[in-house]
């Protein structure tokens, strides 16, 4: 018998709001920055489909599989973070397609080491359901918080990009330096909180909903406030 997960309506939302926000607002794309946060959005909302999908789908393979997707597009979405930092801050550091490759090779690493983790256990070292069959508990691998270190450290490194072009802007856009540097403030927040926590007890992961949540609210101030325009 299926049984509705709360968490189901809250991806549901999160990616339909995502992607109407995408679908909608294709002429912006011109704008420094915006390209990688379109490319953002959707990687979002495809990351909250899936969620939703793992957990209304019992079968314990497919939830692996959608595990084994998600390592990867977590490293995906701090690349594009960090690419739209740099694009946005119009920073001398030019952004072309060698540099997207180069930062392109751990995201691939992380894929091949996930999908091939049975003959090495570098991802995770064992896993068994949780009692409803919603989700999965990993033992986390090596490569694990190899790749959590390299999620953290591009938020980081984007949040410190950003927040040095707004030293630059004018007194009229403190606002918009606040709401953006606390959005991407937020996820890592969250997600320390998360690991933490769930190395003592179980959480389902909704990592998808605080980052995702982030990408629309730099949305909402760029459409809202024109940061851009600075």
């Amino acid at each position: 018998m299926y049984y509705f997960h709360p968490f189901e309506f809250i991806l549901a939302v999160t990616a339909l709001l995502n992607f109407t926000i995408v679908l909608f607002s294709k002429n912006k794309t011109s704008i420094p920055g915006v390209k990688y946060l379109f490319l953002l959005l959707g990687t979002l909302s495809a990351w909250c489909l899936l969620d939703l999908a793992s957990i209304a789908n019992p079968d314990i393979d497919f939830k692996l599989l959608s595990s084994q997707i998600r390592y990867s597009i977590v490293s995906v979405v701090s690349l594009l973070f960090f690419l739209f930092s740099i694009d946005y801050s119009n920073i001398s550091f030019k952004i072309n397609s060698k540099i997207v490759v180069l930062f392109s090779i751990f995201p691939f690493i992380t894929t091949v080491i996930s999908f091939s983790n049975q003959y090495h256990s570098l991802m995770w070292t064992s896993y068994e359901p949780v009692s409803n069959k919603s989700d999965i508990i990993f033992q986390h691998g090596t490569w694990f918080w190899v790749s959590l270190v390299y999620y953290f450290v591009l938020l980081s490194i984007s949040i410190l990009i950003i927040n040095n072009s707004f030293k630059k802007a004018s007194q009229i856009y403190k606002i918009q330096h606040t709401i953006i540097l606390f959005s991407l403030s937020f996820p890592i927040i969250f997600n320390i909180s998360f690991v933490t926590a769930s190395l003592s007890s179980y959480m389902y992961d909704l990592t998808s909903v605080p980052l995702a949540d982030t990408a629309i609210l730099i949305h909402f101030t760029i459409s809202r406030f024109r940061i851009f325009d600075i």
